[in-house]
């Protein structure tokens, strides 16, 4: 049985409802997790035997507090002298051992949607968590927000046996619902969703007017453009998902990040904060591109300028180096999630290559995980050439795709990295047939059937949505001279 065990440090009375809903949550895990051997300990003062209050609660609670794996620190109007010496006790011996983790949540409004009035002590504590000691913290205006945060604190601790995902807006574990993502501030206005939602509906609408004007004129030209629509329409479908699962993905990593590294650059703390907000427009515009390039170049210049730098020297450029990487992957992620035009995708694509091409150059971790950040950037910028019927470059993108993914693909056993192949192989499939290259787009389908025969559970994955694509490329159709061979037999 995996135990983690979360001390809750908070005013008693004014987020009594916080402390209640947060309890009633865990005890819900719990429930869920327990055939998966996982066990979520929370400690509560309010739940302490009455003895054990009478001898000294604080004491007994502290020892609680350096024992626990996570501590939450959740403020509102005010803070309490009891909360404070929690979090210094916990601080002391995070100092000292790295543990226990520490995460903050600061309310913003009240239960009416009013701005919250902090008194000054508040105010001067979340002064030292971000100003003095660097540390994140994040901020939430609904009971949702909260709970969506220990949904993230338990996806980000990589337990193999928990698989998270998002279907339409609701939070599944092991195919479970455990929560809805509805009244998540950071779900409901996030813009990249909103993004593909809006062109899902104009796909949808587009569809509908071809489809009138089918049925009000007769005209058959209309029946290809439809079907064309109808392909864009059951992609963005896909897409929409997917984007759900990546943003949710985010979130795990980016909380996973924040538990190993809670100390953070004041820039990429505010990116992170409007991320968890869903608020990707303001986020990208606080990082820009053509600058974190030129401090990239600027770091190389000055590692390559001096052969006989001390060891001390360039082991510090190389973290500089490694800081600013991050921060080109973060635009290139935030950028890929809102991206609509060919000129933003060009920015995301160039911003995953220059990002490799450091990670190559020093051999940093996790290669294979930005390119196929690259990969996926190919396929969506050559989806966007297909829906404006330049195959010509569409095909362009999608053998770049193609191409890291069919290089990755013996050393990954992952589903949802052979469902995306199989989404990449779909595009190749339709822009081959769109260009008349049937025999590309027979092998194509035949890569398709060989991964769906590895796993059942993919098979549904061609089915969905571009079955009837491939049901227009008849053998007569890809070899007319096989036809014209039987009538002169």
């Amino acid at each position: 049985m995996k135990i983690k065990k979360i001390f809750l440090a908070s005013s008693i009375d004014e987020l009594e409802y916080e402390r209640l809903n947060i309890g009633d949550y865990v005890r819900f895990l719990n429930q869920t997790f327990h055939d998966k051997g996982i066990f979520i300990w929370l400690e509560k003062c309010e739940d302490m035997p009455q003895i054990m209050v009478s001898k000294g609660s604080q004491k007994v609670l502290n020892e609680k507090i350096v024992n626990s794996d996570f501590i939450f620190v959740v403020l509102g109007e005010k803070i309490g002298e009891y909360t404070k010496d929690e979090f210094e006790t916990a601080y002391k011996k995070f100092k000292e051992t790295d543990f226990p983790k520490m995460s903050f949540f600061i309310k913003t409004h009240n239960e009416n949607g009013d701005i919250i009035q902090r008194d000054l002590e508040a105010e001067k504590f979340i002064q030292k968590i971000g100003k003095e000691l660097k540390h994140y913290y994040s901020e939430y205006s609904h009971i949702g927000d909260l709970l969506f945060n220990i949904s993230k604190l338990i996806g980000a601790l990589d337990i193999e046996s928990l698989q998270f995902e998002v279907i339409n807006n609701d939070l599944y574990c092991n195919k479970i619902k455990i929560f809805s993502l509805k009244n998540v501030t950071g779900w409901r206005n996030n813009d990249a969703i909103l993004e593909k939602e809006k062109e899902k509906e104009a796909l949808f609408k587009q569809l509908e007017i071809l489809q009138e004007m089918l049925e009000r004129d007769g005209d058959e030209n209309l029946k290809e453009e439809i079907k064309h629509i109808e392909f864009q329409y059951k992609m963005s479908l896909d897409d929409l998902r997917k984007i759900k699962n990546d943003v949710l993905s985010d979130f795990f990593q980016m909380t996973k990040n924040l538990v190993t590294n809670p100390i953070i650059d004041e820039r990429l703390a505010l990116v992170y904060k409007y991320k968890e907000q869903g608020r990707f427009r303001e986020a990208r515009k606080l990082l820009d591109i053509q600058e974190i390039i030129a401090d990239i170049d600027n770091c190389n210049e000055r590692y390559d300028m001096f052969e006989q730098q001390t060891k001390e020297v360039k082991n510090d450029l190389h973290k500089e180096i490694q800081e600013k990487i991050k921060l080109c992957i973060e635009y290139a992620f935030i950028a890929e999630k809102i991206a609509t035009t060919i000129i933003e995708w060009d920015e995301v694509v160039s911003s995953y290559i220059k990002a490799i091409n450091q990670i190559n150059r020093f051999n940093f971790e996790y290669k294979q995980n930005y390119e196929l950040s690259l990969a996926n950037a190919y396929h969506h910028r050559g989806f966007v050439y297909l829906r404006e019927t330049n195959y010509e470059k569409a095909l362009v993108d999608y053998d770049k795709s193609i191409e890291i993914y069919e290089k990755l693909s013996n050393s990954n056993e992952e589903i949802d990295f052979f469902e995306n192949l199989i989404n990449i192989y779909i595009m190749g499939l339709h822009i081959h047939t769109k260009m008349g290259n049937h025999p590309k787009a027979v092998k194509i389908r035949m890569n398709i059937s060989r991964i769906e025969s590895k796993n059942s559970s993919l098979k549904n994955v061609f089915e969905n949505y571009a079955r009837q694509i491939y049901e227009n490329i008849r053998v007569k159709k890809l070899y007319p001279q096989n036809k014209d061979r039987s009538k002169k037999q």
